[in-house]
């Protein structure tokens, strides 16, 4: 599995637009597997679990509020690119009429 970045970097779908890509993107995603979809949750979880834990002090340590906004930058620099990367697998590119 590699970490895609973004849209572009999918090879078969380097000759649509962008909303087409994106759906097709999407139509893969909905095929991982429950394993595969339960590894990612978790992931998730890690993510946010921390974040919400920070923001729950927030009243006490103001500062807080810079960790959780940090810590959930994790979600577009790790797991979109690992969500993608599994859904590399099962990209059907649309028929052409």
């Amino acid at each position: 599995m590699r970490l895609i970045f973004t849209t572009r970097q999918f090879q078969q779908l380097h000759h649509l637009d962008l909303a087409q890509r994106q759906q097709v993107i999407q139509r893969a995603t909905m095929r991982l597997t429950p394993p595969e979809r339960f590894a990612l949750n978790i992931l998730k979880l890690l993510v946010y679990v921390p974040a919400f834990a920070l923001l729950v002090k927030l009243p006490e340590q103001p500062f807080n509020a810079l960790w959780a906004g940090l810590i959930l930058l994790c979600i577009p620099l790790v797991i979109r690119p690992m969500q993608w990367g599994m859904a590399e697998k099962y990209l059907q590119l649309p028929k052409q009429d």
